[in-house]
C-alpha cells in the first residue's frame, strides 16, 4: 500500500466551463500535506502564455499586459533586462501568481520551467533550451514544441507532476478522474522514473478515494482545533488574514496553548493558501504578559523556515500582535463566500 495518495479532482467552474482541479497531497489516515487549488482560469502558476503589451505604467516602473482570457498583469520594468517591445506587441511571459480579487496576475519575462531534475529556459524568440536526463528532457522539449501559446496558455509541467516529482522516491499512489490527464501523469512519471502508480476514475471523486475529501472540507472552517483543546478562528478579509488564539477548553495555560498554535499556523497558511499581511493574537501578548510568546514565536519561525513561499516574519507590534507577510502564489483554496 502507498504510503502517499495523490487525489487529482476535475472542476467545473460557473457555465460548465473547465475550471482547473482541486488536487490534495495525503498521508495515510487522511492527513493532509499538500493542496493545489489549480485555477487556470486566474493565470496557472508556472504557465506560459502570449501577452499583449499595453500602456505604460504611471511614473515609468513598468508596462500593463492583455492576456489570455481577459486576464491583466504589470510587467515591471528591469533595470539589466533589454527594452520591452512598443506598445501592441506580443511577447512570452511566465505567471508567477495568479490573480485573485482585485489582485492582477504576477509575471514575469524570464520562463524557466523545472521538473524533477530536468530544467527548461524559454528566450524571448520561443526557443528552448533544456538540461537534464534525457528522457525527462526530451518529454519537455517535445511539449513546448507542440505547444501553441498564441492560442492558450501552455502547462510544460503540471502542478500534479509537480507533486509527483518532488516525491519521486515515494510508492504514491494518483488517483485522478480526467483520463487524458491520468495518461499525461503516467508518461510523466516513467520519463522521471518516479515510484507512482496512476489510477483513472472514470466516475466518483478522488478526494473521496484517498481520504481527503473531509479535511479539504475542514479547510473552509474558520475554527481549527488544537492539541489539548485549544483553537484558532482564522478570518480572511479584504485587507488582511486574522488570526486569533482561543484557549477554548485547554486548560495547561497561554504558554502552552500559544505554542500549539505557533506549530499549527503554518500549516494552516500553506494549506490554505492564504497570503499578504497576516496578524496573529497570541492569548495574553495584548495584555503585559508573556504568555509564553518567546518559545511561541520560535516554533513559528521554524514552521514558517519549511514553507517554499518564504514567508517573512516581522515581529510583535506595540500592542502584542504578531505580524508577518506571505507571498501569494496560488489563489485561496477556499475563496470568502465560496463553499467547498
Amino acid at each position: 500500500m502507498a504510503a502517499l495518495s495523490l487525489a487529482v479532482r476535475r472542476r467545473v467552474a460557473q457555465g460548465g466551463k473547465e475550471g482547473g482541479a482541486d488536487i490534495g497531497l495525503g498521508a495515510a489516515g487522511g492527513r493532509l500535506l499538500e493542496t493545489v487549488p489549480w485555477r487556470p482560469a486566474l493565470g496557472g502558476v508556472d504557465s506560459i502564455v502570449e501577452a499583449r503589451l499595453g500602456p505604460p505604467v504611471p511614473g515609468g516602473g513598468g508596462v500593463f499586459l492583455d492576456l489570455p482570457g481577459g486576464l491583466q498583469a504589470m510587467l515591471k520594468r528591469e533595470a539589466e533586462a533589454p527594452p520591452l517591445p512598443s506598445q501592441g506587441s506580443r511577447m512570452l511571459v511566465q505567471v508567477r501568481a495568479s490573480a485573485h480579487g482585485d489582485k492582477q496576475c504576477r509575471v514575469a519575462r524570464s520562463i524557466i520551467i523545472r521538473g524533477r531534475a530536468a530544467t527548461l529556459s524559454i528566450a524571448a524568440d520561443g526557443t528552448a533550451t533544456v538540461d537534464g536526463p534525457p528522457a525527462e528532457a526530451d518529454l519537455l522539449r517535445r511539449r513546448w514544441q507542440a505547444a501553441e501559446p498564441g492560442r492558450a496558455p501552455v502547462v510544460l509541467v503540471h502542478p500534479a507532476e509537480q507533486l509527483i516529482a518532488a516525491h519521486a522516491e515515494e510508492p504514491l499512489e494518483v488517483l485522478v478522474d480526467d483520463g487524458p490527464l491520468a495518461t499525461r501523469l503516467r508518461t510523466w512519471a516513467e520519463a522521471i522514473g518516479a515510484a507512482a502508480e496512476v489510477r483513472h476514475l472514470p466516475t466518483g471523486d478522488p478526494l473521496v478515494e484517498a481520504g481527503l475529501a473531509e479535511p479539504w472540507a475542514e479547510l473552509a472552517a474558520p475554527l481549527v482545533a488544537l492539541p489539548g483543546g485549544g483553537r484558532l478562528a482564522i478570518e480572511p478579509t479584504a485587507a488582511l488574514v486574522a488570526i486569533d488564539v482561543d484557549s477554548a477548553a485547554d486548560a495547561r495555560g497561554p504558554a502552552a496553548v500559544n505554542r500549539a498554535a505557533a506549530a499549527e499556523i503554518p500549516r494552516q497558511l500553506r494549506l490554505r493558501h492564504l497570503a499578504g499581511r497576516v496578524v496573529i493574537d497570541f492569548i495574553g501578548a495584548g495584555q503585559g504578559r508573556a504568555g509564553g510568546l518567546g518559545g511561541a514565536l520560535k516554533t513559528l519561525e521554524k514552521g514558517l523556515a519549511d514553507d517554499p513561499a518564504r514567508p517573512h516574519l516581522a515581529g510583535r507590534t506595540r500592542l502584542g500582535l504578531v505580524e508577518l507577510t506571505r507571498p501569494r502564489r496560488h489563489p485561496p483554496l477556499h475563496p470568502r463566500g465560496e463553499t467547498p
